[in-house]
């Protein structure tokens, strides 16, 4: 049985709290931190929003991401008709809940390791990515050490999170066994933005609460709460919830963001293109 943990990251300025979340974080655990009020909540927001809107249309298909060292931060965004990079200061809340991360994280991080965060932001989008079972970590295994999911908007009423422990998934060997290989992506969908949900089903069907592999496991992603985890430990994937459809998501849609701690990181200002995508491991970067 999955283990969850709850604290309040509002209290993580006191040291024996960082030593508890670091202790359930290594034991295991995925971490329920409370981070951010209602009315936070909707600021966060508005705070994205804006450094979003001063640079292209939001409503547009685009990526926004958000480096924070401990010195500067940058905001990288790209839409189909432009894309930029610049350094930014940090709006007062985003600020606040890196705080409460990074304090978290300082316990785990090597001797001469600093802070860098990778942040994507998931402004009030109608449409999810597709629902496999993944890590976060790219192309050198775990490269990310801590990865957070932050709800802020109609978190788990339509989509929620599921966590699944690497070996429920794989044989002795590491490779993941046969009756679940189906639930990880095998199909390209770099154009999934413009498929409708019946389109990807017809390449490979997403996950769903109907076909969870461990269903007792499930459990809420809820606004202003992060759920943490040691990202080599886990498999995780967003899910439909079941009666629910992805249409409910097209008046309103649903704000996240996914905070990502990037092992290796040893200057205190940010790393150059080539420095990040060496930490990363994409292999046009590898000495």
């Amino acid at each position: 049985m999955l283990r969850f943990e709850r604290l309040d990251g509002r209290d993580l300025d006191v040291q024996s709290t960082h030593k508890d979340a670091a202790r359930h974080l290594l034991g295991g655990a995925v971490l329920d931190l409370r981070l951010l009020s209602s009315l936070e909540c909707t600021g966060l927001v508005e705070e994205i929003l804006s450094l979003q809107s001063a640079r292209f249309d939001p409503s547009q298909q685009s990526y926004t991401e958000i480096l924070v060292a401990e010195d500067e931060a940058s905001l990288g965004w790209g839409t189909a008709e432009a894309h930029g990079k610049e350094l930014i200061a940090l709006p007062p809340i985003l600020e606040r809940v890196t705080g409460y991360l990074d304090a978290m994280c300082a316990p785990l991080r090597a001797a001469g390791e600093r802070r860098l965060f990778s942040i994507t932001p998931s402004m009030r989008r109608a449409r999810s990515f597709p629902r496999f079972y993944h890590q976060d970590s790219p192309h050198r295994p775990h490269a990310y050490r801590l990865v957070w999911d932050l709800g802020l908007e109609r978190s788990s009423e339509v989509l929620n999170v599921h966590f699944i422990p690497h070996g429920e998934l794989e044989d002795p060997d590491g490779q993941i066994r046969p009756q679940y290989t189906h639930l990880f992506q095998r199909a390209d969908f770099v154009d999934h933005y413009g498929l409708s949900d019946a389109e990807i089903d017809a390449r490979q069907i997403q996950v769903r609460e109907e076909n969870l592999p461990t269903p007792d496991d499930q459990y809420p992603l809820k606004n202003g709460h992060a759920l943490a985890w040691i990202d080599p430990l886990f498999y995780h994937s967003t899910y439909l919830r079941a009666g629910r459809s992805l249409d409910e998501l097209w008046p309103h849609g649903r704000s996240i963001i996914l905070f990502r701690e990037i092992i290796g990181h040893r200057s205190s200002g940010l790393p150059d293109d080539r420095e990040l995508g060496q930490l990363l491991g994409f292999p046009h970067h590898s000495a």
